[in-house]
Order: structure tokens, then C-alpha cells, then sequence
């Protein structure tokens, strides 16, 4: 009896909850990070993508090794895949509107497929 250990379902719901936070805060860098490097990668400061990366890298590897109770059900590295991604696509939509917005669609669909290989400039 002495080897039970008592649970306090406030501490693991709390820690549930911080757990939550490294696909939380990755999903939000994939958005984010993919829009502002995907704009303003060509004469950016190179220390930006290099925090990004740092971030991102972390808030994934996060999601692998400390999964929430919710991404446990799920494969985790479908997750992680999934927000990478996300990531790549939205970096290569932005990129699309750098240094302005396309004259037709065809444009645009080509701007996309070249973000995909060349993000920046």
C-alpha cells in the first residue's frame, strides 16, 4: 500500500495543459512564421529565420516527446508531418505576394510552385 501514489486530477489536468502547449505553439509558428518568412525572407535579418527555426525545431520535437493526452490517441508524427507541412505550403502561399500581389492566377499559381523550391527572393 505504501508504493501507491496519489494523483491529484487538478496537477495532471494542469500538466495536461502545459503539454498542450508545444503542438499549440507549433501549429501557430507553422502559420505564422510561414507568412512572415514567406514575405519578408528576401533582405530579411538572417537571425529571424534562425530563432524560427530554433522555436519551431523545439515546440515539434516537444510534440514527439511530451505528447497531451489528446495527441496520444493520434499518431504523433502524423502531427508533426502534418504541421510541417502546413508550414511549407503557407510559406510558399506568401512568398506568391512577395514584392507584390500577382497580376492574374496563372501568376500566382506559378509564384506558388516556385515557393515551394525557392522561397525567398
Amino acid at each position: 500500500m505504501g508504493s501507491r501514489v496519489h494523483r491529484d486530477p487538478k496537477l495532471a489536468g494542469f500538466i495536461d495543459a502545459m503539454r498542450m502547449t508545444f503542438p499549440a505553439v507549433a501549429g501557430t509558428l507553422a502559420v505564422a512564421g510561414g507568412i512572415f518568412l514567406g514575405l519578408f525572407s528576401c533582405g530579411g535579418y538572417v537571425w529571424h529565420q534562425q530563432l524560427f527555426a530554433a522555436l519551431f525545431a523545439t515546440s515539434l520535437l516537444g510534440s514527439l516527446l511530451l505528447p497531451p493526452d489528446a495527441l496520444k490517441r493520434w499518431p504523433r508524427r502524423a502531427v508533426v508531418v502534418a504541421t510541417l507541412a502546413a508550414f511549407v505550403v503557407i510559406r510558399a502561399v506568401a512568398s506568391a505576394f512577395y514584392p507584390g500581389t500577382p497580376r492574374s492566377i496563372g501568376v500566382f499559381v506559378r509564384a506558388v510552385l516556385a515557393g515551394f523550391w525557392n522561397p525567398g527572393c
